[in-house]
């Protein structure tokens, strides 16, 4: 006849009349309140045999995930659920759960993984642990995007701030190197606006979730042509100041022309002009 015990600040205690001369089979069993899932073990011995373990250890232990996104790079801040239970990761990308059943009878325990960041599901998939095995790395589905900030006449523009926004809140602001590239990493699967902006000039393009998927870069082109002494200046601004330079260097040759002229006369290099008729 089978008898079920319950243990009382983890100790088993017993008052029935038990021949000491056969042998029992014990079974040991844990339910999380938490996870939901039973840790459990079996023992086949005599009375004897079971007391002289003194201890019974159940499979119940740690786990740890590591979330990393396709280039092995860990991922900070990002949600991970392990069966009911929820942890956030580090910044090592690492999320740990305490006290998890890990083993029934000698067979490991399978959980679902769920990890969500920013709001959105980058992974979700099954793994079995056991006393064995208790961690796992997982990829979750991030993605580069890289932005290059250009200028009228296709040059980099350094150090130009750039803005990534997502339904219209800011993800974060970046600045781009001296060749006017920066690349934003690990991002969610989604549609984005990039918003670059350099010395008062602002622009904005859009870039799809198929877009970010695929890979493909983003360029924004601002109208800064070309800088001087630190200035940007449009093609139109450039121009206009050429010509105006051009007009002023004409006004100072003629206006120079005519001093000298005058001055001649009045030295008697040049004869006096023409009296008016």
């Amino acid at each position: 006849m089978r008898k079920s015990l319950k243990a009382v600040g983890a100790v088993f205690v017993t008052k029935l009349p038990i021949p000491t001369n056969i042998r029992y089979s014990l079974d040991v069993s844990w339910v999380s309140p938490d996870f939901g899932t039973e840790a459990k073990v079996s023992l086949i011995d005599t009375v004897d045999g079971i007391n002289a373990k003194r201890e019974i250890a159940l499979p119940v232990g740690m786990v740890t995930i590591n979330v990393v996104d396709g280039k092995g790079r860990p991922v900070a801040g990002a949600e991970v659920s392990l069966g009911a239970v929820k942890a956030k990761t580090d910044a090592a990308g690492k999320a740990v759960f305490e006290s998890v059943p890990l083993e029934r009878e000698g067979k490991g325990i399978t959980y679902q993984i769920v990890v969500i960041r920013e709001g959105e599901e980058v992974f979700r998939d099954t793994e079995t642990f056991s006393v064995a095995k208790t961690s796992v790395t997982v990829i979750g589905q991030l993605f580069d995007l890289s932005v290059f900030v250009k200028g009228a006449a296709g040059q980099g523009l350094p150090f130009a701030t750039v803005t990534l926004k997502r339904a219209g809140v800011v993800v974060g602001h970046f600045t781009t190197d001296e060749g006017g590239s920066v690349t934003i990493p690990k991002l969610v699967a989604a549609d984005y606006e990039v918003e670059a902006t350099y010395k008062g000039y602002t622009g904005s393009v859009k870039v799809s979730k198929a877009d970010l998927i695929a890979g493909k870069s983003a360029e924004i082109t601002l109208p800064p042509y070309i800088e001087i002494a630190g200035m940007p200046l449009t093609f139109a601004t450039f121009l206009a100041l050429i010509i105006g330079i051009i007009l002023l260097i004409i006004v100072i040759v003629v206006i120079a022309f005519e001093y000298v002229r005058w001055r001649g006369r009045r030295v008697g290099i040049f004869p006096p002009p023409p009296p008016k008729k």
